[in-house]
């Protein structure tokens, strides 16, 4: 993210390195969830555990984050 950040800082859209970070970070984390054990036992019956739950509001969030990036204007920045 930081070489992202570094080569490309003039051409980044607001939001767009937030979306990506929040992508890759929860995205980790809902595949690492399917090698941990079960904490709650009612975890069993839920077709994902928990962990895997939380992480997609903010997966989605990311994704927002980033298509809304990518349609922004550069007139934006201008304030016209």
């Amino acid at each position: 993210m930081f070489t992202i950040w570094k080569t490309r800082r003039t051409k980044i859209n607001d939001g767009f390195l937030l979306g990506l970070f929040l992508i890759l970070l929860f995205s980790f984390r809902f595949l690492d969830e399917f090698y941990k054990i079960d904490q709650e036992s009612f975890e069993k019956t839920l077709p994902l555990n928990m962990g895997q739950l939380l992480s997609l509001p903010f997966i989605f969030t990311g994704l927002f984050l980033v298509i809304r990036s990518y349609r922004q204007k550069t007139s934006d920045y201008i304030g016209s």
